[in-house]
């Protein structure tokens, strides 16, 4: 269940060189570690969300009542909302450059330009403690959950002062908008999730489903009509497809408590507060690919498509940025004797989890076994194949990234 964390807890801050990510694809042995880089954000990191446009990451600072932004692995600039603002969400239009952020302790959204980093609005709600945030940035549209009231809420980015109401629901959690639906999708305390209908003049609650597991967080993929919700007590996370309604679960980690679509690349990234990890999931085959343990509960995930996935850590003050990347780890070389038994293992390593594949004719006796991130050549060469064997190991990741490498085996 989603939280208002209104006291700092203070923790250390994990250094970059120490924090080492493990890619497990499923049903498979751990892959190589991979570092990650680590940004100080405030006095209380709550949520962020990431300017497609720009790559700038902007952090809510719930305990600071401020908001950084994050660009090139550095803090670019960082906005004081004041002392009685306690920023729970945070949402980017990409197309306009603008942030709106949720304020849990007034009842207002705040709007801040990104191409100046100063504050344009505030919009004041009809009351209640806003919770989550969402933009629909084709149509122009802001959501924001009222979790007191019990309300969703919807304004165009043009007209703030003109507002519309439905019902999102008991105790409205989290809140997200798919553009190409025109449809919000909202999460309750009482187990369901309410689709709502919207234009620019006109908010319509259409249905109510249940959705078991203690749903909390939500993100919808409009370009494959696909909504993804946080089964926080099940350990799992509900596949809602937003044409026939139907509702698929895939366990993932433990107590997950928040999501991102990647429509990218099809991937949705989910950040498990109890289990101290990320997990992918891919959304054509609605299965775990890959998980990634991070050594804290994240509270937040963001992605960066095709340059990484932002983690955030409340309890160290600080940001996780999963860089993306690959490389192959292999002797250019490697001997085998005729008659005699010996294994060489290669493993690829990079974000995320990547696939290694061999090319190239082994000798009699010899094969290849890969698995994901890894495989081995391994068998007893038969007599009458000595010689020189050029291979080739080629890498690769679901972000289009590749690698390649090339191996000499020598049989004697």
């Amino acid at each position: 269940m989603l939280t208002l964390r209104l006291i700092r807890a203070a923790a250390a801050i994990v250094p970059a060189a120490a924090l080492l990510l493990t890619a497990a694809p499923a049903g498979s042995a751990l892959a190589a570690a991979r570092p990650a880089s680590t940004i100080k954000a405030g006095d209380g990191p709550e949520a962020i969300a990431v300017d497609t446009q720009t790559g700038s990451a902007w952090v809510a600072d719930n305990a600071g009542g401020s908001v950084t932004e994050i660009l090139g692995g550095k803090v670019r600039a960082t906005i004081t909302l004041g002392s009685t603002v306690s920023p729970l969400d945070v949402a980017v239009d990409s197309r306009t450059g603008t942030v709106w952020v949720a304020d849990g302790s007034s009842g207002t959204v705040t709007e801040i330009s990104a191409k100046t980093a100063t504050v344009l609005g505030t919009v004041t709600l009809a009351g209640g403690v806003v919770n989550s945030i969402a933009v629909d940035p084709v149509h122009g549209e802001v959501f924001v959950t009222e979790i007191n009231l019990g309300d969703l809420v919807e304004f165009s980015e043009n007209h703030t002062a003109t507002q519309h109401v439905v019902s999102g629901g008991n105790t409205p959690l989290a809140v997200a908008a798919d553009s190409a639906a025109r449809t919000a999708w909202v999460t309750d305390e009482s187990g369901t999730v309410t689709e709502a209908s919207y234009t620019a003049t006109s908010l319509k609650a259409l249905h109510t489903l249940h959705v078991g597991g203690g749903p909390g967080a939500i993100t919808a993929d409009a370009t494959t009509g696909l909504v993804f919700v946080a089964e926080n007590s099940g350990n799992a996370v509900a596949i809602i497809s937003a044409a026939s309604r139907k509702v698929h679960a895939v366990k993932v980690g433990r107590a997950p408590d928040s999501l991102a679509a990647d429509p990218l690349h099809g991937d949705v990234w989910v950040a498990s507060d109890n289990g101290d990890s990320l997990s992918q999931i891919r959304e054509s085959t609605r299965r775990v690919t890959a998980t990634y343990p991070l050594g804290f509960s994240p509270s937040r995930v963001a992605v960066q498509p095709g340059a990484g996935v932002y983690a955030v850590n409340y309890e160290a003050n600080a940001v996780t940025f999963l860089t993306a990347g690959l490389r192959i780890r292999a002797a250019s070389s490697a001997s085998f004797t005729v008659g005699r038994h010996r294994s060489v293992l290669i493993s690829a390593i990079g974000f995320p989890a990547p696939s290694l594949t061999l090319a190239g004719k082994l000798p009699a006796g010899l094969h290849w076994s890969g698995h994901g991130a890894s495989g081995r050549i391994s068998g007893t060469p038969k007599h009458g194949t000595d010689g020189t064997y050029h291979l080739t190991l080629r890498a690769s990741t679901s972000w289009g990234r590749h690698a390649s490498k090339r191996l000499t085996l020598k049989v004697g």
